[in-house]
């Protein structure tokens, strides 16, 4: 069994969809009853909290594999590190962690490095996905700052976006 965290976001939202989709045994964390209430049928849903150990104990039962998504929040390290100290404990073997791309250079991309780092330390197996950043959460910015005429201006002079 696959755990995935965070899905009810973007990513998490996506990452479920493609796994179910090719019938793999999914557990999906949530927020909340209601918003588990809208998850897809086919997976296992439950509610979770990373400040609460208790919370994050059942989550991880059975499971062989994990998607960390944390919460976009200044205290992702401490959140993520309560996390892996329970899956360490539970003596899951590999974690996959989104990341992003970075490190130390940004205020979000060195919340996550200190994550990372607290990983690389749990001596866990893991793989870190450092994505530069996604097309929907670059929308969803424009649209409210600049209501329903969106228009794209960045000062990156001649360089190159993926």
């Amino acid at each position: 069994m696959i755990l995935i965290t965070g899905a009810s976001g973007n990513v998490g939202r996506e990452v479920v969809k493609q796994a179910l989709a090719v019938g793999l045994k999914i557990r999906a964390t949530f927020k909340s009853p209601d918003v588990a209430a809208k998850a897809p049928a086919g997976l296992e849903g439950v509610i979770m909290d990373y400040a609460k150990p208790d919370t994050i104990r059942p989550a991880l039962r059975g499971v062989e594999k994990i998607f960390l998504v944390g919460p976009p929040v200044r205290d992702l390290p401490a959140l993520e590190a309560n996390f892996i100290k329970e899956v360490s404990a539970a003596g899951r073997q590999h974690v996959v962690k989104l990341s992003a791309l970075g490190g130390r250079e940004s205020v979000f991309p060195s919340l996550h490095r200190d994550s990372e780092e607290n990983i690389e330390a749990s001596g866990l197996a893991y793989t870190f996905l450092r994505p530069n950043g996604f097309m929907q959460n670059l929308v969803t910015m424009m649209r409210a700052r600049s209501g329903p005429r969106m228009r794209s201006m960045a000062a990156r002079g001649t360089a190159r976006s993926a």
